[in-house]
């Protein structure tokens, strides 16, 4: 446009503005200053919007951005005449702070309005941020919209504008990086993906293992136009599935899509295709937010007006509640940069080879690389680092180009290809057919490609052989290499070698597109940037995901670009070594750092920063893959030569990657035809030249891009053949063969707990009682699509493939039913009974609400295996339940029929399993084994394929443990591990100790994110392995839709395998049993921290004589240690109590010395026998403190299996009334814990001042735990000091005020209790007008009793009951005219039969689900016992990301909405769940501002039945 254009349209909108100002007294602005632009409109008093331009992309500079939107503004609307600027967005967090009298309102509540103004007859919203999407279900009129329900994104950025954005400035290059050019480039994209309108979606559901795909597309050479078309669809796919769900919404439903990432037309078009809504895209998409500020400051007379000078107050005030770290430079003491001084040569590297070149070629994700060395001395004679953009060939071709100008005339005698591509860039330079020329001649031909784990370590081996420590950060991959020490040598054996499964938060990738959003280069301005910072401030470094959240909040902030780029270093650093390296336990002594982001210094100052080691780099660090392979090739040529072998390259040239390849893109059964597998349509791209055919295809194996070797037998497609043949009924795909058997059809899923021969037990059950049973398929692509639609987001994949088993069953009218049962535990005739996963225990009650199935679809019996007749009662009365009728004795004649098929299968598995042991033996071979839970190893999907990839692909002789499990059944596993009551982990721990002292097997560890119980045992697992000196495979395969990665850590894992020398290991090595806490008398307890209850309990515990201390919580140190212990993703209360226990035991030692330390403490840490995690607390906890010097330091554990109350274990010899006083004293500190939670929340929403108050009761709290200390703690004394403090809380309100409407705080114990760590949300919701009641502690122990007394009824228990009743009584009695209307929670022992009753869920699944289940039932059914006056008007439910126990919870309490939205489309209930964790919670704010604005709703709404009633 030129200035002239621009000049005359500035001209027209004033005019246009003046003749509307001419009818309009005033105006009103609104802001909403998001994470990637600014939007702003402006509004009259007549309601009409007047000004809307487009959206101002702030490049990273908001509030400079804002001004100048602020200073157009005012331009155009001169003279008073604007008379307001209210705000929305992430970026304007602070103003109300910092801006007295500003009206800022969250945007889940400005989109609503925005949206419903400028489309009044819409009834769904669907708004796209850069950041966030949200799904708003609405009604009300234009001005006034009420939301019935909403949603927004989770955590994972999958479905975010951010993610559209960087990976189409990173597909287009050139285009996208000038200010503004965004629009231009999506147009673009957005072009060319509309050649592809069926392009299928990748499967991933995260973000970063989405750009894993996308990559590995790339660099298989996909074309851009279909990458962008899949990237589009998959986008929409994740919005959909993760914001909307699987919601019932009418079809036809009017809605809008709004957000600047609406304006993308394949977006629009795929979101629209994917759901049944009537979708449009409005004018002012864009700006809704904006508008709906602007309208809230009309509708609210607001008259504040912003000064465009005093903008900057709120950066300020922000930047100051940031936590700061010294600057980077502080650490460049300990950074070590050398010069080349290769190693000496070897004897052999003196001879002669003339002027011969080898070349090493690096296809990364993001870069090539390629190294040219002298054959003779090893001299670098050329090498070149170029970006890939995309386009791996292209790269490649002008790296050959640029090498060839200088080495052109040199011959070469070997070419080694590493990286990500490189089998593509091994076919490209070495002919197949001159190879088989020249080996039929008797040469060897050394070319080939070497995974890039090896060629980073003997890269950094010839530059220092002293280096026993390799830290890799590539673009896409990581790697972590040791060697194994002798004496005070490093020898050249690998001791670990590990690469990113899929996490890629501390790669040079995400660093880069962080760089990117600054405009910065990761390789230089960045870096520079970085060390110039006088402070690091400190963000979140878990996720690749939320780091870039975390970087949009500091540059909403207004932080400096250098404090930013170092936090992000800073950031990348962590997160690689804290979560993929592990921590300082793996960390050798002499470290090297490599790969791309090593360049600068800044980079190389923060990892010596966050390893506390001094970090030596190398010149051609970036260039270290590409220097190793051509080392790798060197030394075989030389090696051969040395042996008399003559050597010759079949490499075709260096013009070879410039030739024009044609291409066919085809399926291998359309290429291959009868040698295809049949399985799968694995996707083809195959070019021509020089007559000969490259074929790529990912994994399959006959696209030879990654085969090595003869393929091997496939064991876990030979399982599901004989699965298939021991199955009584007919396949699911062949149901039209049964047309003519009338017996009612009976669906088996192939997944979870039918995966194996239970689906065979329950095949022959079923058939034998009358029915025909249907198995489903192996799982694929359209149940992996129907699992992720149909499923919460943070379900491990084995859940969301249950899932999409059971909607597949379900979709078919001529299947009666589908069995899920709900398998509770295994009782064993000696040891304990082993429990079952959680999500397993309740999956049976998640269907028939999420899928809208009919009463009586789902056979769901609750099951305690090994109790025959405790089996066939639940089954006869749930089949009764369904409609038909059996007799005990016909069902148990069934289940021993079943047993006996059920043999026969376990059978024909061992014998496949012997005859594997015996060609390993034959043939001197190695095995691997496949360790994990059936149903991810044995499921091609939940494992990502790996298991036929090793076999058919790598020609790995594989096997599933499946196979050998009569092999390690017998082996003791109670007298080697401690309370290990989980069914699988058992399983999984025996297989492993079986592997590790096995002389020819390697495991293979396979397992999905988001499991629970292998979040906590692969800690113990890695110990199995290290005792054993085994190397030991770790792969987290999460349905990724490629398995590249897989592929490259094999290779490294099997040249690791082949070095390692057999050795005997004694089972006794493998204990983990703790020597009995003997000799705790006179120590000192440490007890960790989780709320008041443990202060006071402490308290109370002194008065006894026990010296008890509760441990520091949420510090700088316990937050350092948690990170540096707990590297798995587990979750996060332990993480909290490992963190603050070793914290504060390491920093006793450091003041008193360790040796002191061991003998002057004991941990307190309670536990559980499953199925929640919290009972392996003491576990990993005895685990860290024995790799840290503090074995001897007891940990006393309590157990809810006798409801705490267990005098010996605590080593407590008193007399029975002593103890009796004891647990008495203890009981009724924390019932007074729970009467300051409920006196604080009752009154401090209404104080004067929130800071006074909390200080006055910081000093009450201390009041009752000094008299606790001194006088014990009486219930007479509990209810003074009650009655006293209400006094002085109720001075600090004023004497009358209306009452917040009253919600309900349920969830999981320690989210709940530990308000630190859920970053004070309580205070929060307080601020937005609500009052809250917690669920108390008290109510866990009322539970915990109330199930060990179901289990073993005894008078212990019977007593503790009554007098938990009794106290609650005597505390009620004497509070009941100052909080007798918050006393609304129902008991569990009250609820729990309810939702048994009504079929809901069921008792036997113990832990929090069930608590938090009965409460939320009761709240929806209106059994709550409420104050007509003061009625509960919400939920608010909390837990731990990931935590298994709130995630069926939540799964729950959605399904039951969800049902009870389809009698009442209007109904009101609301509901918001929340997860916390090492994580920001993204969209917490406006969430609660939503859920605030809902519970406002249905108090007026309650408050208008009652004034009706009466």
């Amino acid at each position: 446009m030129s200035d002239r254009t621009g000049l005359d349209l500035r001209q027209g909108l004033e005019t246009l503005l003046g003749e509307v100002a001419a009818i309009s007294r005033v105006f009103f602005a609104g802001f909403d200053i998001g994470s990637a632009a600014i939007h702003c409109v402006v509004v009259n008093d007549g309601n009409s919007v007047v000004f809307s331009p487009p959206p101002n992309l702030h490049q990273g500079s908001p509030l400079h951005s804002l001004r100048r939107s602020l200073r157009e503004i005012l331009d155009l609307f001169p003279g008073g005449s604007l008379v307001s600027t209210a705000f929305t967005g992430i970026g304007s967090l602070h103003f109300p702070e910092a801006f007295p009298g500003i009206l800022r309102e969250f945007d889940s509540v400005c989109v609503v309005r925005g949206a419903r103004f400028v489309e009044p007859e819409c009834e769904a919203i669907l708004h796209l941020g850069a950041r966030d999407a949200c799904f708003f279900h609405v009604t009300g009129d234009r001005f006034n919209p009420v939301i019935l329900d909403w949603s927004t994104s989770s955590k994972c950025g999958a479905g975010s504008g951010t993610l559209l954005e960087k990976q189409v400035r990173r597909l287009f290059p050139s285009c996208g990086e000038r200010p503004g050019s965004l629009e231009g480039t999506l147009e673009m994209a957005a072009s060319e993906a509309s050649r592809h309108p069926e392009a299928p979606p990748y499967n991933a559901r995260c973000g970063v293992v989405l750009q894993s795909d996308l990559i590995h597309d790339q660099n298989e050479g996909l074309p851009r136009d279909l990458i962008m078309a899949r990237l589009f669809r998959t986008i929409a796919s994740n919005i959909v599935q993760d914001v909307i769900g699987n919601r019932d919404i009418r079809q036809g439903t009017r809605s809008v899509l709004t957000g600047w990432p609406a304006g993308c037309a394949p977006l629009f078009e795929n979101i629209k295709n994917l759901t049944s809504l009537d979708l449009v895209r409005p004018d002012n998409f864009a700006n809704v937010g904006a508008i709906g500020a602007a309208l809230l400051a009309h509708e609210k007379d607001n008259r504040f007006v912003i000064e465009e000078n005093r903008i900057d107050e709120a950066a300020r005030i922000a930047r100051s509640k940031r936590q700061y770290l010294p600057p980077l430079r502080e650490s460049l003491e300990r950074v070590h940069i050398h010069g080349f001084a290769p190693s000496p040569l070897s004897d052999r590297e003196g001879a002669s080879g003339g002027p011969e070149v080898v070349i090493g070629v690096d296809g990364g994700s993001t870069t090539t690389k390629a190294v040219a060395l002298s054959l003779a001395d090893r001299r670098i004679l050329g090498s070149r680092y170029i970006p890939t953009h995309g386009d791996p060939l292209g790269a490649l071709a002008e790296i050959m180009g640029h090498l060839s100008k200088t080495l052109g005339e040199l011959p070469v005698s070997g070419v080694c290809t590493t990286g990500s591509a490189r089998q593509l860039y091994e076919r490209v330079l070495s002919s197949p057919s001159l190879r088989k020329t020249l080996e039929s001649r008797g040469c060897l031909v050394p070319d080939g490609a070497v995974d890039e784990i090896t060629c980073h370590a003997v890269g950094i081996r010839s530059m220092d052989d002293r280096i026993d420590t390799i830290f890799e950060i590539g673009g896409q991959d990581m790697k972590f290499t040791t060697f194994r020490r002798e004496e005070d040598s490093v020898t050249d054996q690998v001791d670990e070698a590990r690469m990113n499964y899929s996490c890629q938060a501390g790669a040079g990738q995400t660093l880069e597109n962080m760089s990117t959003i600054l405009g910065l280069d990761v390789r230089d301005s960045l870096q520079e940037l970085a060390m110039e910072a006088d402070r690091v401030p400190v963000i979140d470094a878990t996720c690749g995901v939320f780091m870039e959240l975390e970087e949009q909040r500091l540059i909403a902030e207004n932080h400096s670009t250098g404090e930013i780029a170092a936090a992000i270093t800073r950031a990348t650093a962590s997160s690689y070594f804290n979560k993929f390296v592990g921590g300082t336990r793996h960390v050798g002594e002499r470290c090297s750092c490599q790969g791309g982001p090593s360049l600068g210094k800044a980079f190389l100052a923060a990892m010596a920063d966050v390893t506390g080691r001094d970090i030596h780099a190398y010149p051609g660090r970036e260039l270290m893959g590409a220097l190793g392979a051509a080392l790798f090739i060197r030394e075989r040529i030389l090696s051969a030569r040395g042996e008399g072998q003559e050597t010759a390259s079949a490499f075709r040239g260096w013009g070879a990657a410039s030739e024009s390849f044609s291409h066919l893109d085809t399926t291998c059964p359309e290429h291959f035809g009868a040698r295809s597998c049949g399985k799968r349509e694995c996707k083809l791209r195959i070019y021509s030249i020089a007559g000969e055919e490259i074929v790529t295809g990912g994994f399959c194996p006959l696209g030879n891009s990654e085969g090595s070797g003869s393929a091997r037998p496939d064991h876990v497609g030979i399982f599901h053949s004989i699965l298939e043949k021991h199955f009584q009924g007919a396949q699911f795909d062949a149901l039209e063969r049964e047309a003519r058997d009338t017996r009612p059809r009976i669906g088996i899923r192939r997944c979870t707990t039918t995966i194996g021969g239970r689906a065979i037990w329950s095949s022959v059950l079923f058939s034998s009682l009358g029915f025909l049973p249907v198995l489903s398929p192996i799982s694929d692509e359209r149940i992996s699509r129907l699992g992720l639609r149909n499923s919460p987001t943070d379900f491990c994949v084995a859940m969301k493939l249950s899932a999409g088993h059971t909607a597949l069953l379900a979709a078919d009218p001529g299947i009666e039913h589908i069995f899920i049962p709900s398998l509770i535990r295994r009782t064993r005739k000696t040891g304990p009974s082993h429990m079952f996963c959680i999500y397993t225990e309740a999956e049976g009650f998640l269907p028939e609400d999420d899928l809208g199935l009919p009463e009586g679809k789902v056979i769901r019996p609750v099951w305690h295996l090994g109790n025959r007749k405790q089996m066939a009662r639940s089954l006869e009365r749930e089949l009764f339940r369904v409609g038909y009728h059996f007799t005990m004795q016909e069902i148990q004649d069934a289940f021993r029929k079943a047993d006996t098929f059920e043999e026969a299968f376990n059978k024909d598995i061992a014998r496949l399993g012997d005859a594997f042991l015996e060609t390993l033996s034959r043939n001197g071979e190695r095995g691997y084994v496949g360790i994990g839970r059936d149903y991810v190893v044995l499921d091609p999907a939940a494992s990502s394929s790996t298991g036929r990839m090793f076999a058919t692909v790598r020609g790995m002789p594989f096997i599933p443990q499946v196979f050998l499990r009569h092999l390690f059944s017998d082996i003791p596993i109670d007298d080697l591990v401690e309370n290990e009551y989980w069914e699988h982990s058992s399983e999984i721990l025996k297989a492993s100790i079986f592997t590790a002292r096995h002389e020819r097997l390697f495991p293979v560890r396979q397992m999905n994110f988001a499991c629970g119980p292998d979040s906590i045992k692969f800690i113990m697992e890695d110990a199995i392995f290290r005792r054993a000196g085994k190397p030991f495979l770790h792969l987290l395969t999460d349905a990724q839709t490629n398995n590249a990665p897989f592929v490259t850590r094999a290779e490294a894992f099997e040249r690791v395998a082949s070095r390692w020398q057999p050795k005997e290991t004694p089972l006794e090595r493998f204990s983990f049993v703790r020597r009995s806490p003997d000799g705790i008398e006179g120590r000192r307890w440490l007890v960790p921290w989780m709320g008041n209850a443990s202060t006071l309990g402490a308290a109370a515990a002194k008065y006894w004589g026990i010296d008890a201390i509760v441990a520091p919580t949420d510090t700088p140190g316990s937050r350092e240690t948690a990170e540096r212990l707990i590297s798995t993703e587990t979750c996060f209360p332990l993480r909290g109590v490992i963190g603050d226990l070793i914290s504060f035991l390491e920093r006793e030692a450091r003041e008193k010395g360790q040796e002191r330390v061991c003998s002057e403490y004991l941990v307190f840490m309670p536990t559980t026998s499953g199925p929640c995690r919290f009972g392996k607390y003491a576990e990993v906890l005895a685990l860290s403190l024995d790799s840290l010097g503090f074995g001897s330091i007891p940990i006393v554990s309590p157990t809810t299996e006798k409801g705490y109350l267990d005098p010996k274990i605590l080593g407590i010899t008193w007399p029975l009334m002593t103890r009796t006083g004891f647990f008495r004293d203890i009981y009724n500190a924390i019932r007074a814990a729970d009467l300051f939670d409920d006196l604080v929340l009752r009154f401090r929403p209404y104080s004067f001042d929130r800071g006074s108050f909390n200080k006055t009761a910081r000093e009450r709290l201390s009041l009752l735990e000094e008299t606790f200390r001194r006088e014990g703690a009486s219930l007479k004394g509990i209810v003074e000091w009650g009655r006293r403090t209400a006094e002085v809380f109720s001075s600090l309100c004023p004497e009358s005020h209306e009452r917040s409407p009253l919600v309900l705080y349920l969830g999981e114990i320690y989210m709940r209790q530990h308000d630190p760590y859920t970053g004070q949300v309580v205070e929060l919701l307080e601020r937005e007008g609500l009052e809250m009641v917690r669920g108390p502690v008290t109510e866990w122990l009322r539970y915990v009793i109330h199930i060990a007394s179901r289990k073993s009824p005894g008078l212990e228990l019977k007593a503790a009951a009554l007098y938990m009743n009794f106290a609650e009584k005597m505390i009620e009695r004497g509070m009941n005219d100052i909080l007798g209307d918050r006393k609304v929670l129902p008991h569990p022992e009250d609820t729990l039969p309810e939702v048994e009753r009504e079929g809901i869920y069921h008792s036997d699944i113990t832990g929090e689900s069930s608590i938090s289940i009965g409460l939320f039932n009761a709240f929806l059914s209106g059994r709550l016992k409420e104050d007509p006056e003061n009625p509960v008007c919400g939920v608010f439910h909390v837990g731990p990301f990931t935590c298994m126990q709130e995630g069926v919870a939540t799964a729950r309490i959605k399904g039951m909405l969800k049902a009870r939205r389809r009698v009442d489309p209007g109904l009101v209930a609301p509901v918001m769940h929340a997860s916390f964790g090492e994580s920001p919670n993204p969209n917490l704010e406006a969430e609660v501002a939503a859920f605030r604005d809902q519970c406002l709703i249905m108090r007026r709404s309650l408050k208008g039945s009652l004034a009706k009633a009466l």
